[in-house]
C-alpha cells in the first residue's frame, strides 16, 4: 500500500473484518480448490478515512487483538498445567511400569464397545433432534468437542441401544489425528450412542477413574506405545481389541481421585476462560465492524 494514503495495519484489519472477508469470498473461483487472483486486489473496495484515523483504528484493534492472543496463550497453558500435574503425580506411564500394578484396559473396564458398523448407523439415519451420536470429530485430546452435533430418532435408537454411552464414559478415537485420543462424555450429554471407530470405555470406578484413564491415554508415551498397533494403507487406525489389550499402570484409587478433583477444578477454570475467549472474540469482531462503518468512537490514547 501507499503509506501516505493507507496504513498497512489498517488494511490488514480491514481484510480480516467481515466486510473484507465478504469481498474475498466473492472473489473465490475454481471447482475443486477455490482461490483468488490479482484481480481481487484491484477490485477490493476499502473505506479510506484520513491516515490519522486509520492509525487510530488500527491501534485500537491491535490492543484488542493482543488481548485475544494472550487469552489463547492462557488457555493453552491451563492444558499444559494439567499434563504437568499428571506426570508429577503418576510419572511416565511407560518407563515407570514397575511403580504400579499393571492391568489391561479390558481388565479395568466395566464395558468396552465400538460403535455400530455398516448399515446399522448411516448418515441418512441422522435427524435434527433425539439421541446424540458421538463421532470422531467430537473427540478431542482430553476435550469433548460439542459443536458438530447429529442425532438419531428414538425409534432407531431402540434398534442399537446396546451401544448406549453415558456421562463419565471415556470415549476413545481410533482414527484421525492423533490415532489414539480420548475424552470424557460430559454430563449435559445425558444419553448417546457411539459411531464406529469411537470406542466407549466405562471404567470400573473401584479400580480406575475416568479422569486418570482419559489423561493417561492422551499422553505422548501411550500414543508411542500404541503406534505399533496402527494399521491401514491411507488412514491408519487402531482396533478396539488392541485398545482393550493396552497395559496401563494402576495407581492407588485414592491418588487417582485426588487427581480427578484437580481436573474438575481445572475444567471450571477452562470453562470460564472459554467464555472469556468468546466474549473477547465477539468484542473484537464487533469493533472491526463498527470501525469500517465509521461508527467507532476513537479516543486520544
Amino acid at each position: 500500500p501507499k503509506e501516505n494514503q493507507i496504513s498497512s495495519e489498517y488494511l490488514f484489519y480491514f481484510m480480516y473484518s467481515s466486510q473484507g472477508q465478504a469481498q474475498i469470498m466473492k472473489s473465490f473461483h475454481g471447482a475443486a480448490q477455490g482461490g483468488i487472483n490479482t484481480q481481487f486486489a484491484k477490485d477490493l473496495l476499502v473505506p479510506v478515512p484520513s491516515i490519522e484515523t486509520q492509525r487510530a483504528i488500527a491501534g485500537t484493534l491491535r490492543r484488542v487483538d493482543r488481548l485475544r492472543r494472550k487469552r489463547e496463550q492462557a488457555n493453552q497453558l491451563t492444558g499444559k498445567i494439567i499434563q504437568s500435574i499428571f506426570l508429577k503425580m503418576f510419572g511416565d506411564p511407560v518407563s515407570n511400569q514397575n511403580r504400579w500394578p499393571m492391568k489391561t484396559i479390558r481388565e479395568v473396564a466395566e464395558r468396552i464397545s465400538d460403535g455400530p458398523f455398516g448399515s446399522n448407523l448411516k448418515t441418512e439415519h441422522y435427524v435434527t433432534s433425539g439421541v446424540r451420536v458421538i463421532r470422531l470429530q467430537n473427540i478431542g485430546v482430553g476435550e469433548f468437542l460439542d459443536d458438530d452435533k447429529v442425532f438419531i430418532s428414538l425409534d432407531h435408537y431402540s434398534k442399537i441401544r446396546k451401544h448406549t454411552c453415558l456421562p463419565e464414559d471415556v470415549i476413545v478415537g481410533t482414527l484421525g489425528d492423533p490415532n489414539l485420543r480420548a475424552c470424557i462424555l460430559p454430563h449435559h450429554v445425558e444419553i448417546a450412542v457411539n459411531k464406529a471407530d469411537c470406542i466407549q470405555v466405562r471404567p470400573n470406578k473401584n479400580i480406575v477413574t475416568a479422569e486418570y484413564l482419559c489423561y493417561l491415554l492422551n499422553t505422548p508415551q501411550m500414543l508411542t506405545l500404541a503406534s505399533s498397533y496402527f494399521h491401514g494403507e491411507t488412514r491408519t487406525r487402531i482396533s478396539m481389541s488392541q485398545v482393550a489389550s493396552l497395559r496401563i499402570p494402576i495407581p492407588p484409587i485414592s491418588v487417582q481421585k485426588r487427581y480427578a478433583q484437580i481436573v474438575v477444578s481445572s475444567d471450571r477454570v477452562s470453562a470460564s476462560q472459554q467464555q472469556s475467549t468468546q466474549e473477547i472474540n465477539e468484542l473484537f469482531h464487533s469493533l472491526m465492524k463498527k470501525a469500517f462503518r465509521g461508527e467507532l468512537r476513537l479516543g486520544t490514547h
